[in-house]
């Protein structure tokens, strides 16, 4: 007998148990596959049903957006998606067995105020539509114009959803141009500073106040760092003058108006 095949003697140490982890489960976000590129659109689907879920995602398709979804059917999944995820547009049928689209509208309004819900009702359902536009919803469409209607609402949302975005970025451009100017101003190690037309120091770096050997109070005194300054003929400017934003001032003032 082969001696490779007898069984082994002696004692083996037991292994210690191996502790195995699954980490808890998460509802699945669906992105479309193979489907050509459209506009992008991370949608929260508030629906009872898988048949309308998909009913509302062909339309969008249809209408030329590339989906990135996920579908709730109670109020905690809901709390979860909305704190979980970053969403375009939140697509949530009126009237579900056991909850509301009004309390799901609410629930989305108190949590990102900004984010817009369509509604989705039945075709007898126009005193209940009235109520979720006036609870703030930004749209109610009846079940038989959603073909017509949804991606085209959907498509106008975005686009004052957009439009707010970028009227933000404007308001806020000013201050953060003006921040960083600031930050660049102070690391400069040449002496820079700025002066209103009436002369007054408006702001300055800490290489010019080394340059002056001192720190002139902020829009109260007038200061110039190159004070030295003189004529052609060696004569030294009037004091009028002796400031370079009070000159460009001047020269703007001279210049006739069209």
């Amino acid at each position: 007998q082969d001696p490779r095949l007898k069984p082994a003697t002696g004692t083996t140490a037991a292994r210690p148990p191996v502790e195995v982890r699954i980490p808890p489960a998460t509802p699945p976000v669906f992105a479309d596959a193979g489907a050509a590129p459209g506009r992008p659109l991370n949608l929260l689907q508030v629906v009872s049903s898988d048949r309308e879920a998909a009913r509302v995602l062909l339309t969008l398709r249809q209408g030329g957006f590339s989906v990135r979804h996920e579908r709730v059917t109670n109020e905690e999944a809901l709390q979860d998606a909305l704190d979980r995820s970053n969403w375009d547009l939140v697509v949530a049928e009126l009237r579900m067995p056991g909850w509301s689209g009004l309390d799901a509208l609410r629930s989305v309004q108190t949590r990102q105020p900004d984010l817009p819900v369509i509604m989705v009702c039945g075709d007898s359902g126009s005193e209940a539509a009235i109520e979720a536009l006036r609870c703030g919803a930004r749209d109610c469409i009846q079940s038989s114009e959603m073909q017509s209607r949804l991606a085209f609402s959907v498509q106008q949302e975005l686009d004052l959803l957009a439009g707010r975005k970028l009227q933000y970025q404007l308001r806020e451009m000013p201050q953060q141009l003006a921040y960083r100017a600031e930050q660049v101003m102070a690391v400069l190690p040449v002496a820079i500073y700025q002066c209103d037309p009436d002369g007054r120091i408006r702001q300055y770096n800490r290489a010019a106040a080394e340059l002056w050997g001192r720190e002139p109070p902020l829009g109260h005194t007038r200061w110039n760092g190159a004070y030295h300054q003189f004529t052609a003929d060696g004569l030294p400017l009037p004091a009028r003058v002796r400031w370079p934003s009070a000159c460009a001032a001047a020269c703007r003032s001279m210049v006739p108006k069209p």
